[in-house]
């Protein structure tokens, strides 16, 4: 299933060149983080075609990382449903640094390094203040969350867990490595899953993945200790919103307070001197696989396809009615954070709005997506 347009994504990145000294709210993403796709030589499945998918969907993400490079952000709003929860607020993490790691081994075995992913971020205390009392204006709520100190200056970061990790991975991926920015769709080419299917032997295939070093790109040898990082250093500011655990049985109920949590945040940073890029953390159905912890539903397929619309033509119902109707039965983390989004992209000028789907999959028993959104138009 594929929506992914050459082209168009290139469309993308000139305008986010062009529209480079305007500061408002220029644009964002869908990210997946599952681990499979951090380096698809170590997920072997029996599932056809289920490796090629995850190595798809791992430069789908290494593309959405050069397209929020390509915004030129300062600030970067990450929106994770894994992060630190409280039952019914929506947190704001309000320590001045974030840091974490996610290990491969928890979830698939690691036999090729780097089997230990590690991320660290600055957050934009200030802001982040901000935005816990604007938004409580607007009766949501928000609040910020600190630890280890005096409230907004812990002396040690707060955790950051795979739902963070893996997106920021990627994304620092394109700020560590500038010089393969400057052409984007040659640097890292996607493919697709027929592509894959097609074209993909076993010795290049080996090759395109085996040359990366550990730095910063897959790594091919070494000891298991090897680690990958994106270092505070290299990336935006961060705004880090938390949702709130009641997400897991109650994402239908809270469409309303979503949107209007999305509607808020644009009025707030939209208002900022400052350009401000906003990726969402999630994946799709977890309900694909007879054999996975989660079993298998009719749901998952339909719930998919809504989302997929939804992304790739901007199509509101699709997520709010279709999606809505499934998510409970298809048990998607990414519904509410998408939710979120379209309640920020309702206040963007449609003609200003664009999207290309990079690229979906299920390899294993959920599906994963990687969509960007532009929100400059013609600039």
């Amino acid at each position: 299933m594929r929506a992914f347009c050459p082209r168009l994504l290139l469309a993308l990145s000139f305008a986010c060149l062009a529209a480079k000294t305007t500061a408002y709210v220029v644009g964002g993403a869908v990210m997946h983080h599952g681990a499979l796709a951090l380096d698809p030589r170590n997920f072997n499945s029996s599932l056809p075609n289920a490796t090629d998918a995850a190595t798809a969907l791992h430069y789908a993400a290494l593309h959405a990382g050069l397209f929020i490079q390509g915004l030129e952000p300062e600030i970067l709003v990450l929106i994770t449903p894994h992060g630190l929860a409280l039952t019914q607020p929506y947190l704001l993490y309000s320590n001045p640094s974030a840091e974490g790691s996610v290990d491969v081994d928890t979830w698939l075995p690691c036999s090729l390094p780097p089997c230990v992913y590690n991320a660290s971020a600055r957050i934009d205390v200030p802001l982040s203040k901000q935005l816990e009392t604007s938004l409580a204006g607007h009766k949501l709520n928000v609040m910020t969350l600190s630890g280890f100190g005096a409230p907004g200056d812990g002396t040690l970061p707060l955790p950051l867990a795979w739902g963070e990790v893996i997106p920021l991975y990627f994304i620092g991926r394109a700020y560590s490595e500038p010089e393969r920015t400057d052409h984007p769709l040659s640097a890292y080419p996607i493919l697709s899953e027929s592509y894959l299917r097609r074209r993909i032997a076993g010795r290049k295939h080996h090759q395109s993945l085996s040359t990366r070093t550990s730095s910063g790109r897959i790594a091919g040898n070494g000891d298991r200790a090897t680690t990958a990082a994106t270092t505070a250093g290299s990336l935006p500011r961060l705004v880090i919103l938390s949702l709130p655990s009641r997400r897991y049985n109650h994402s239908v109920d809270m469409v309303p307070e979503l949107l209007a949590l999305g509607a808020g945040l644009f009025a707030e940073l939209d208002s900022l001197n400052e350009r401000i890029a906003v990726v969402v953390s999630g994946d799709l159905a977890h309900t694909w696989d007879p054999e996975g912890p989660y079993g298998f539903s009719v749901h998952a397929e339909r719930f998919d396809t809504a989302v997929l619309q939804w992304a790739r033509n901007l199509d509101r119902d699709a997520l709010l009615k279709t999606a809505a109707k499934n998510v409970l039965e298809a048990k998607s983390c990414g519904f509410p954070g998408m939710v979120i989004l379209q309640g920020l992209m309702d206040h963007v000028k449609p003609d200003n709005m664009h999207s290309v789907l990079l690229e979906y999959g299920h390899p294993s028993y959920y599906g994963m997506m990687c969509a960007v959104f532009d929100f400059q138009g013609d600039a």
